[in-house]
């Protein structure tokens, strides 16, 4: 019985498992875009370089900052001649760009209230960012989280019932020793808590076995989509910190659904007699 229920949690565990890495891999990917945005601020004209030295180390110091790089008119004049030298004529033009740094943060929340400080600064004519993909991005993430956190409580409930039920099952089949320890007086205490242990016990191991079968399919993935060599193949698709926090997840649910699920099929021990109502 304690086999039958273990393969049946696995695969429970296992099928809330690949919810739960759609889900991150999907909030990776936003967050890996987002991350990608650029917050460009162009200067006023004449402003000199110890201005421009005092603003970029400004700039770094600010809070969400991750990283801070000055393009000056001269070099940006002279990639936009290269690349487009071959399409138009150019020659003749004078140089219209002016004067950028550009801001990357540590994550897209930042860019709207840098922006807004930083656009304050005397040597600052503008700054501009794609505002409409961040919207995007910000909608896109909030529905992420909303079905993602939807499903995963769904499937979170079934698993639940399931689990209540595999115990429940394993109680029926050891009615008689139930029955003996009640005879004999048994606190319902001492009757329910080896089940208790097992329930938790089999959600753990199941989870277990949820785990090792998400590194092989991680693993054949990575080798058959995008030929990526270990270790790195281990965590594919996730990084290793969402890996960690899908595995602690997993781990820390399936437990708690064993324990509960025990506990919920175990509540009526001791109120009346195990061989007549369970």
């Amino acid at each position: 019985m304690a086999i039958a229920s273990t393969i049946s949690i696995s695969f429970t565990m296992i099928i809330f498992g690949l919810i739960l890495m759609l889900f991150l891999s999907l909030f990776q990917a936003s967050t890996k875009i987002g991350d990608q945005v650029e917050l460009l601020v162009f200067l006023k004209d004449n402003v000199s370089a110890q201005d421009i030295n005092g603003l970029v180390g400004t700039i770094s110091n600010m809070e969400g900052v991750s990283s801070v790089e000055y393009v000056s008119k001269h070099d940006a004049w002279e990639k936009f001649k290269k690349y487009f030298q071959s399409k138009i004529n150019i020659s003749d033009i004078k140089n219209p760009l002016p004067d950028t740094i550009k801001v990357r943060t540590k994550g897209p929340d930042y860019i709207a209230g840098l922006s807004k400080v930083i656009s304050q600064f005397p040597q600052v004519d503008e700054t501009r960012y794609p505002q409409q993909l961040l919207n995007a991005l910000n909608v896109m993430v909030q529905r992420i989280t909303l079905i993602g956190s939807l499903l995963l409580i769904g499937f979170a409930l079934a698993s639940l019932v399931v689990i209540s039920s595999t115990i429940k099952v394993s109680v029926l089949a050891r009615r008689e020793e139930l029955e003996i320890l009640e005879l004999v007086g048994a606190e319902p205490n001492f009757i329910r808590m080896p089940y208790i242990l097992e329930g938790s016990f089999i959600g753990l191991f199941s989870s277990l076995l949820a785990i090792f079968f998400f590194i092989f399919l991680s693993i054949f993935l990575s080798f058959a989509i995008v030929n990526i060599n270990p270790p790195w193949s281990f965590f594919w698709p996730l990084n290793t910190s969402l890996w960690i926090l899908m595995c602690f997840i997993i781990v820390l649910t399936g437990t708690f659904i064993g324990f509960l699920g025990s506990f919920i099929s175990l509540r009526n021990v001791g109120k009346f007699s195990v061989t007549k109502d369970f």
